[in-house]
């Protein structure tokens, strides 16, 4: 099919995102030729502010739009206890989770500080030094 070349190029750089083959690109690149252009430019404005104002945290290479970020900042956080996540889109829900942990942990045995899944640096899981 001869396509004019923006949207040509609009489907080639769809394409280069994660997950999306030629078929998805194309059906996005004519969602985006339907939709009404304000609808547009607000995706295009979201996506520009994302690159200009999100990055990753020097200190842990979360995912903030403040550096060093809210976690390495926050005055209550234990540095000896890490959290070890594959992606830094991971942390948010971790950090939930870890939350949730603590509140259940603390309430049923106050001996215990940590949860099982996280473990003081330099402790094994019985607890001995490493």
């Amino acid at each position: 099919m001869n396509r004019p070349d923006p949207l040509t190029r609009l489907v080639e750089q769809l394409q280069r995102l994660p997950g999306i083959g030629a078929k998805s690109a194309q059906r996005l690149a004519y969602h985006v030729l339907k939709t009404p252009r304000e609808e547009i430019d607000r995706l295009a404005d979201a996506m520009r502010e994302v690159k200009d104002r999100v990055t990753y945290c020097s200190v842990c290479s979360n995912i903030t739009d403040v550096d060093p970020c809210f976690f390495c900042t926050n005055g209550g956080r234990d540095p000896r206890v890490i959290c070890v996540v594959e992606e830094p889109e991971n942390v948010a829900a971790s950090s939930a989770r870890m939350a949730g942990a603590t509140r259940a942990s603390s309430a049923s045995s106050k001996s215990r500080r940590t949860s099982p899944r996280l473990r003081r640096r330099g402790t094994s899981k019985a607890g001995t030094t490493s």
